[in-house]
């Protein structure tokens, strides 16, 4: 059994250090078919997921006839539905629109989108009506998981434009920019994928892009003005909060708690 990804705190930012032989299974695992033939007759071959942790999703080919199929591909926020003609998903296309439908779940938890990308390409070929996209939460795994030289040239050449551009961009902010153009990259390439199969594509915001969920990481209560701004908060007093959090935000501009804290203080505030 491979040894499990370690946690770490380095310079405020949580990292993930995983053995090289873990990282090598997560390669091989992304270029490996997600689906596999279960059983196959002369007019019908039924596939099943082929990967241990996926949700056993069930359907044949070649579709039937009159049957809207989707495919839900993504990470933790995908994997948590569920699949078949019964799943919530699937009920809900059959009461609007008056048709068989199935929902096929490829949801894997902690794929980036370089890993969920070959899903899509694989699936553009099972007759995908509507392919619904949750990706974004796991982009810096892409320093983690460099799977082939062609994704490591251009990580690196990404790296080199941010720095020669940005010159004043610390680390941290680097590999965000970073991270951003290997997600657009990736997204634009699922959806190219999934339309030339046929399919209308959903792309969705994902839930830890919303109010309800905090950053992940500890408080910076150790920094006297953003404990300051958080008891005045505390206190209910969102407006000059909302003063302190921003006042604290240019000069820490990275912080996710402080920008996550002026949005409830601007909620609070009738914004």
């Amino acid at each position: 059994m491979n040894p499990p990804c370690k946690t770490f705190i380095v310079s405020a930012m949580l990292l993930c250090h995983c053995p090289a032989d873990a990282q090598d299974d997560r390669c091989a695992e992304a270029q490996t078919k997600f689906f596999t033939v279960q059983s196959a007759r002369t007019d019908v071959t039924t596939m099943v997921s082929a990967r241990n942790r996926a949700d056993q999703s069930y359907f044949t080919m070649p579709k039937p006839h009159g049957m809207i199929r989707v495919f839900t591909v993504g990470e933790s926020a995908a994997a948590i539905n569920s699949s078949g003609s019964e799943s919530p998903l699937a009920r809900y296309l059959k009461l609007t629109l008056a048709a068989s439908a199935e929902h096929i779940n490829c949801g894997l938890g902690g794929y980036g989108s370089h890993e969920i990308t070959p899903i899509v390409e694989e699936l553009s070929g099972y007759s995908p009506d509507v392919v619904i996209i949750l990706v974004g939460n796991n982009g810096d795994s892409f320093r983690q998981f460099q799977c082939g030289a062609e994704r490591k040239i251009t990580i690196r050449s990404y790296t080199l434009k941010e720095r020669l551009l940005h010159p004043s961009y610390t680390e941290r902010q680097v590999e965000g920019a970073v991270s951003l153009r290997l997600l657009e990259d990736d997204l634009r390439r699922m959806i190219r994928v999934a339309r030339h199969g046929g399919a209308q594509v959903v792309v969705c915001t994902l839930p830890a892009s919303l109010k309800d969920f905090a950053p992940r990481g500890v408080l910076p209560l150790k920094n006297i003005e953003f404990a300051k701004a958080w008891l005045t908060m505390d206190r209910k007093d969102f407006r000059r909060a909302a003063t302190l959090f921003s006042d604290y935000l240019k000069r820490h501009d990275e912080e996710p708690f402080a920008w996550y804290c002026l949005g409830m203080c601007a909620e609070k505030n009738g914004a």
